[in-house]
């Protein structure tokens, strides 16, 4: 009879091994799998955050209504339908979750 001590031991080595190789291989081949679709512009999307932050903080769900679905156009090349469609749940979701905080 196995002990179930060892049984447990070759079991966790086997897992181990499995996720260090599949770790590996999605690092290797992670470029093959980048979207080059669109490039971000990583000082207009921080100036577009602290635009919504602003806009956030200051409870105005136009403004930042406004400046998100102008940034997923500009940065995901999304029609203004595809942006509302994306936009709008976010910023009225946002909105809740201030006024839910207290």
């Amino acid at each position: 009879m196995v002990k179930q001590g060892s049984w447990r031991k070759r079991y966790s080595m086997k897992r181990l091994i499995l996720a260090m190789w599949l770790g590996m291989t999605l690092l290797m081949t992670s470029t093959t799998w980048a979207d080059n679709r669109f490039k971000l512009n990583p000082d207009k999307v921080a100036a577009s955050e602290a635009r919504m932050w602003k806009a956030y903080y200051a409870n105005n769900i136009n403004m930042l209504r406004r400046e998100l679905l102008q940034l997923l156009r500009s940065q995901f090349d999304l029609s203004i339908v595809e942006a509302m469609d994306v936009g709008e749940p976010l910023a009225r979701a946002a909105m809740k979750f201030d006024r839910a905080r207290g």
